[in-house]
């Protein structure tokens, strides 16, 4: 009666056998089907992260006495474009000498951007600007100091 006591049974070798089985398979399953579902992410939430990362920025604008608004931007990133809006007359720059060649902006730098504008341009109307694809900010336009 004792030999029927110690031994395990092939029974019960093969539940755990299957069992562990199972529980590979469903995790398997289970994190395929979770990784197809986050790995559009990614994609989602880089240019919404990009903005709140985004160090450039348009320091100031100013009217100088030739009716230009000299609008003072901070570019950081090396992959910029910067739109900038003035009475619906819009001006775009970049870091990529592709997108435009007339107005480059020089990563790393603060620079002056010279905007000519067919209408007279006074001191504290707004210029709005966007860098790549984020919300657009406005800007009041003040009066240069003329040295």
């Amino acid at each position: 009666m004792q030999n029927k006591l110690n031994k395990r049974g092939l029974a019960e070798v093969v539940q755990v056998l299957v069992i562990t089985a199972l529980s590979i398979l469903a995790i398997t399953t289970i994190s395929s089907y979770v990784f197809k579902l986050t790995s559009g992410f990614e994609s989602q939430l880089s240019p919404a992260v990009d903005c709140l990362t985004m160090k450039s920025a348009v320091i100031k604008a100013c009217v100088n006495k030739n009716n230009q608004i000299e609008s003072f931007v901070t570019v950081l990133e090396e992959k910029t474009t910067l739109n900038l809006n003035y009475k619906d007359n819009i001006f775009q720059c970049s870091t990529n000498a592709d997108i435009c060649s007339t107005c480059k902006l020089n990563s790393g730098s603060t620079q002056i951007i010279y905007l000519s504008s067919e209408s007279q341009v006074n001191a504290g109307e707004e210029l709005v600007y966007q860098f790549n694809s984020c919300l657009a900010q406005k800007v009041k336009i003040t009066a240069c100091e003329e040295p």
